[in-house]
């Protein structure tokens, strides 16, 4: 029966090993790059009393789980020929990604100016392109592990394999 234990104790971790490794891809960085014609998006103003151009407060954020997470905001720049790179504050899994929104902030409503699924790689909006980066990360494939139904089973299988082995060792 002990080697049994060990036996699956061993099985399990390897398939908890295997899993990280796969699904350890999380979200780096984003690289956002203007390449729509004309004029670049701008925050709102009235004619006549601010007539000058208004440089927007560019968002990004990345809807995980059926939630969204801000990951950056850069106020008042037009992007113009350059671009503006945005690194999420926490691991992201791109597993968990589903979808980016980038946004012109303002104080009442944001102007969402695009939302594309999350995909690794270059990404075309309408007006805007968005290069995604990914990294490997230890953390982001845990916590794909530990979300998904097998990870808590296996979890469940660790933990009676531990209890069993700690029984028969006689400690208890």
């Amino acid at each position: 029966m002990r080697h049994l234990s060990s036996g699956i104790l061993g099985v399990l971790f390897l398939i908890f090993v295997v899993t990280v490794l796969v699904e350890g891809r999380h979200v780096k960085s984003i690289e956002v790059r203007y390449t729509g014609e004309g004029k670049e998006h701008q925050d709102k103003y009235l004619p006549g009393i601010n007539s000058e151009e208004k440089p927007p407060d560019y968002g990004l954020e990345i809807r995980v789980k059926q939630e969204w997470r801000l990951v950056g905001v850069k106020p008042n720049r037009f992007l113009g020929e350059g671009s503006a790179m945005y690194v999420p504050p926490s691991v992201i899994p791109m597993l968990f990604a589903e979808e980016l929104r980038w946004f012109d902030q303002d104080k009442l409503e944001h102007d969402i100016l695009e939302i594309l699924p999350l995909e690794k790689g270059l990404l075309q909006g309408t007006a805007y392109s968005f290069d995604v980066k990914t990294g490997f990360s230890l953390a982001a494939g845990m916590e794909v592990f530990w979300d998904t139904p097998v990870g808590k089973a296996i979890l469940m299988g660790i933990t009676i394999c531990i209890i069993l082995l700690v029984f028969q060792s006689g400690v208890f």
